[in-house]
């Protein structure tokens, strides 16, 4: 693909203010409560990209538990068995975990080992699909680190939406690009949900970016929300990305 460090570090940070808002650096303890779990339970989401407690959040601080030098290793272990068991109430409800939480984000080794969760079970899968598919262009890569981190993966009732074919298979990178924004988008914007309604400025973004030919992403990204949803016009600027 013709990404090199930089850009790859500017595909997290966006994906990281998507989740987060904080346009430079990493919220680690990002933290919000959200009533999007299994049977619409409340869940915790956490960390500089947003991984939930009935998602992975499970196995994020596992790997924090067994990292060398992890300085809460021994609170979260009172706890672990209880992440996104069903068959418990959230840990939403209690105070102490959430505490625990903000509390590890400060740990460098917290910090370290949430860069390595994101790679191991987002990026490193999205750069992945994108090279078995023939994708090469960095904001194709973002588009599909971001549905990744979002959605869990590249969603395939949404691809069955649209005729374009993969670049592997000899269809047109960017026209199958558009195609897969504009499919996600109007699933977002009808959704029965309103959490996940209000997550349309992700694909908004996309499609402006997609407008301004920023594919190699050496441009800075605008997050937007088109005022006209329907005609995507009249974008409203929220944040940028140099």
């Amino acid at each position: 693909m013709t990404v090199n460090t930089a850009l790859i570090s500017k595909i997290r940070q966006i994906v990281r203010c998507f989740e987060t808002g904080k346009v430079v650096g990493a919220n680690y303890g990002a933290l919000a409560l959200f009533d999007d779990g299994p049977g619409n339970r409340k869940q915790i989401t956490y960390g500089a990209s947003q991984t939930t407690e009935f998602g992975k959040l499970k196995i994020l601080l596992q790997m924090y538990i067994d990292a060398p030098g992890a300085k809460f290793a021994a609170e979260f272990r009172t706890y672990i068995s209880r992440i996104g068991d069903l068959s418990r109430p959230s840990l939403s409800g209690t105070p102490a975990f959430i505490q625990l939480l903000k509390d590890a984000a400060k740990d460098p080794v917290m910090q370290q080992t949430q860069d390595r969760f994101f790679n191991i079970h987002f990026f490193n899968p999205a750069r992945a699909w994108a090279e078995l598919h023939g994708f090469n262009l960095p904001l194709s890569l973002l588009v599909i680190y971001d549905s990744h981190v979002h959605s869990g993966s590249m969603l395939d009732f949404l691809r069955n939406r649209f005729a374009e074919r993969t670049p592997s298979r000899g269809g047109d990178e960017k026209k199958w690009i558009e195609a897969y924004v504009d499919a996600r988008d109007a699933w977002l914007e009808t959704h029965a949900k309103q959490l996940l309604r209000n997550t349309d400025y992700r694909t908004d973004s996309f499609i402006y970016n997609i407008r301004q030919d920023n594919w190699m992403l050496d441009k800075p990204f605008q997050i937007v929300n088109y005022i006209d949803a329907a005609e995507k016009t009249n974008p409203q600027f929220r944040q940028v990305i140099p």
